[in-house]
């Protein structure tokens, strides 16, 4: 699998993911793809999403990674 795909597949599981999403589970998903490379394409892209101040943001917690919103935009959320 190409570099690229890793990445958006990565960010795909992140998104869809209702609860933090471990390692492994990504692991199993991208046919045993090695858990340190999981580890930097993540980073990669919580670095990107705080670099462009987007509006998302990838946290550990849990022992897995989750999708989450800044804080800065809970006044925001709260009317939604």
């Amino acid at each position: 699998m190409r570099e690229n795909n890793i990445k958006t597949v990565i960010e795909a599981l992140l998104f869809s993911s209702e609860k933090p999403l471990m390692l492994e589970q990504v692991r199993g998903v991208l046919d045993n793809l090695a858990t340190d490379e999981i580890r930097k394409t993540i980073e990669e892209l919580k670095n990107e999403y705080e670099a462009n101040n987007r509006g998302m943001r990838i946290v550990e917690i849990a022992g897995g990674f989750q999708m989450t919103t800044p804080p800065a935009f809970a006044s925001f959320l709260k009317k939604l």
